[in-house]
């Protein structure tokens, strides 16, 4: 089951970038997600992003609002005013994935940025690593 939502901007200050959305609470209910729950968002030109629920704002209540933050927005190609298809998404175990980064950083340290981190294909995630690694 999906449901459509209108995207808006997430206040990264609030949460941290490419890894969480906020969805109003209605729209959550109806697809069956939690707070926490992995979600899978699909832009109009098919791209996806998988996001972690978050608490939505209290000014989103009764909205088809789903907040994501620039670099998720950025992934799938959708601007603020964009309307997106959600659903919670089938989360299954990867044997590997593939890692393409700017400069080279340590293993272990994408571990531990990338642990419970939902990705799909094409996923854009911001590190928290300096230019040391």
């Amino acid at each position: 089951m999906s449901t459509a939502a209108q995207v808006e901007q997430l206040d990264r200050a609030r949460l941290p970038d490419g890894r969480t959305a906020a969805l109003n609470p209605d729209l959550a209910a109806g697809l069956g997600a939690a707070l926490g729950d992995a979600l899978l968002v699909r832009a109009p030109s098919g791209r996806t992003a998988a996001v972690c629920l978050a608490a939505a704002l209290p000014v989103d209540a009764g909205t088809g609002v789903l907040r994501l933050d620039a670099l998720t927005r950025r992934a799938v190609g959708a601007r603020v005013g964009t309307d997106v298809e959600v659903c919670r998404a089938d989360l299954r175990e990867l044997p590997a994935v593939r890692l393409e980064t700017a400069a080279p950083v340590d293993g272990a340290v994408l571990r531990a940025a990338l642990a419970g981190l939902p990705l799909t294909a094409g996923t854009v995630v911001a590190l928290p690593v300096g230019p040391q690694g």
